[in-house]
Parts: structure tokens; sequence; C-alpha cells
């Protein structure tokens, strides 16, 4: 029997390429179109700096220094986001912040450290792929629903 799983997908990808490509369009203000960019910019730079330099697949770079080159790459990319925060401000995009929001925060990205570190390591990374990734996914979106829910969802 023949699955149309390839065809859903594609239709899936098209439908959503279009949607995005007519919301893009129809926007007053072509800087939020950029500040979009930017940021879809800045999170792929993340991906790609966890996966060139802390997995031992495709890493050339020592232990310590993978490490080092990793923290650079994401300081450079939050140190770049600091300067769309004018534009932010301006967009009352800006969201409100606490002390748990913060603690959440702070949470996540040890869980984030924490997985990233155990995954490098492969006398610690004892799980065979899909079976890691579904612990680090069942150990990481309860907090990012939480921190969601916290940060935009709640009511001021």
């Amino acid at each position: 029997m023949d699955f149309p799983h390839n065809d859903f997908w594609w239709q899936s990808s098209k439908a959503l390429k279009n949607k995005a490509v007519e919301k893009v369009l129809h926007l007053k203000d072509k800087r939020y179109v950029a500040l979009l960019l930017v940021e879809f910019v800045l999170a792929m730079a993340v991906v790609a700096s966890i996966i060139f330099w802390l997995d031992y697949r495709y890493n050339v770079v020592e232990f310590p220094f993978n490490i080092i080159i990793f923290g650079l790459c994401i300081f450079a990319v939050l140190r770049f986001y600091s300067y769309t925060a004018q534009f932010r401000a301006e967009r009352e995009m800006q969201r409100r912040t606490s002390f748990r929001i913060f603690l959440l925060e702070f949470l996540i990205f040890m869980i984030l450290v924490s997985a990233a570190y155990i995954y490098q390591d492969r006398a610690i990374n004892t799980l065979p792929y899909p079976y890691n990734f579904a612990l680090f996914l069942v150990v990481l979106l309860p907090m990012v629903f939480i921190y969601i829910n916290e940060k935009y969802l709640k009511p001021a």
C-alpha cells in the first residue's frame, strides 16, 4: 500500500510557505519583517553553533575549547540581538519580567547546557538517538510551557 505521507508533507510545507509570504506582504512596517528575519538568522546561528561545536561527529576542536567557542557564539548572538531593543520598544514588544521568569529562564538555560554536555560526552550519553532526544524533550517542554504561560499568556 502506498502511503501519501510525502504528498501530505509537501502540501503542508507549501501551505505554510504561502501563508508566511501572505502575512509578510501585508505588513505595513517593513522593519518588522527585518526584525523577524534577524531573529530567524540568530536562531539558526544558535542551532549551527550547537551542531558544529558541541556534536562530536562534526567537531574538530578539542573539549574545553569547543565549549569556549560555543559560549562566544552565543554571546555574539545575544549581543547582536540586544541591538534590536529600540525597535522592540517602539513596537511595544517588551514583555514583563519578574524573579519567577528569571528563575524559569535560568532553569531552561541549565537544562540546555546540561543536555549539550551530556550529548557530546559519549560516556554519559548512553541512550540511542530517538530515546535521548525524547528524554530531552520530556525534561524541557514542561519548563518551556510554564515559561511561555508566565511571560506571554498570563494577564498583567
